[in-house]
């Protein structure tokens, strides 16, 4: 710039840009996106593999361990034959490695869970970790017992890896951009950004994700280690209560003893999962969209108020229809078999709109206390 010359005046990045810490090892900048989430996925499967090692599980313990091994194996060498090419961070390069996450990856995720279970075909055993990955929670396995302890830890895990995947992309990917579900309240157009380019973001974008990725990753490790004591505190059994603590912050609804209402915890239980659901009814509750155009306070939310209404108004309408008909057969005056409908049909309703998807063990209560055929139709 010659000298003189008035300075450009640039607007702030966003506050988390501002100070710079130092890079990750370079090979690990240069990586392609998938590769990484490929590598981390591959590694993650010693920790089923060390379980079903602790419960003498050898022949599954061998098939996570060896499939992990292998998935290490493949994405180094294919990061080292791409050593050597410039790396390119476009923004298009991202979107395609979500793509290739929730669609390809689940491919060798397969591979441990059908070596090991032997009952399915591969099919299966992919579309249940399509479901996984993606937080869907669709169980094609209807008995529960059909698995041994470690399947059911690593479907858990894979939906827990998945929704952390999803909640790092949101924020370092999607709300930059604009898009999924950010173009509401983006003062940007939709896929264009926030703010103008600048020199450098090719560069930035790498650098946001693995700093969004640092932050976020011990919030989410912290708050369902949280979760998982307190279930352990209510009762439940070490294994249930980890899945559930999974389920329940990646909102997949996978549980090795088919629900919540299976379980040991109760209503205890049921309580520390609804406080942790809550989470999911606004974004406000984890992070302030630098994109949005207000509504910093909780209260004043509407994605908030939206939630609160169908966790409050949808069990209020059930419970006072309820009532008239427990009015009718003279069971009106029965108090704690009303609270306890009540109870099932906000767990119920507030797990259905987090999208876990959990009955409430007093789901069934209010059919049996007013003689009514259960709604369920409403939750849909």
């Amino acid at each position: 710039m010659a000298r003189g010359a008035p300075n450009k005046v640039r607007p702030p990045g966003p506050p988390a840009l501002r100070s710079k810490p130092a890079d990750p090892p370079g090979i690990l900048m240069r990586m392609p996106l998938f590769l990484q989430i490929w590598g981390i996925f591959s590694a993650s499967m010693f920790v089923p593999a060390a379980y079903a090692l602790v419960r003498d599980n050898h022949p599954h313990s061998q098939s996570f361990f060896y499939s992990g091994l292998l998935g290490l194996v493949i994405v180094t060498l294919i990061a080292l034959a791409l050593a050597a090419r410039p790396p390119r961070f476009g923004a298009a390069g991202q979107l395609l490695a979500l793509l290739g996450t929730f669609a390809l990856l689940p491919l060798f995720l397969a591979v441990p869970l059908h070596d090991a279970l032997r009952t399915t075909s591969f099919f299966n055993a992919y579309f249940d970790m399509v479901s996984a990955i993606t937080t869907t929670g669709a169980d094609i396995f209807a008995d529960p017992r059909r698995l041994e302890p470690p399947l059911h830890l690593w479907r858990a895990q894979v939906a827990w890896m998945g929704g952390l995947v999803m909640w790092i992309a949101a924020s370092a990917i999607l709300a930059p951009m604009s898009l999924g579900g950010f173009e509401i309240t983006a003062r940007g157009q939709p896929g264009r950004g926030v703010v103008a380019p600048q020199p450098g973001d090719r560069t930035d974008r790498r650098r946001r994700l693995w700093i969004v990725a640092r932050t976020l990753t011990p919030i989410y490790a912290g708050l369902t280690g949280v979760v998982w004591v307190l279930l352990l505190v209510a009762g439940e059994t070490g294994l249930t209560a980890l899945v559930h603590a999974m389920s329940v912050m990646s909102t997949s609804g996978i549980s090795p003893v088919g629900g919540v209402h299976h379980g040991q915890a109760g209503l205890g239980g049921e309580v520390v999962l609804f406080l942790f659901m809550a989470f999911a009814l606004s974004r406000l509750t984890f992070s302030s969209d630098t994109a949005t155009s207000g509504h910093g306070r909780l209260d004043r939310d509407p994605e908030f108020r939206i939630g609160l209404l169908l966790v409050l108004g949808v069990p209020l309408l059930m419970f006072l229809r309820h009532w008239s008909g427990a009015y009718d057969v003279d069971a009106g005056d029965n108090l704690d078999q009303a609270l306890r409908a009540f109870w099932g049909s906000m767990f119920t309703v507030m797990s259905y709109v987090s999208t876990t998807g959990f009955l409430s063990t007093e789901w069934d209560t209010a059919q049996h206390w007013s003689g009514l055929g259960t709604p369920g139709l409403i939750l849909m």
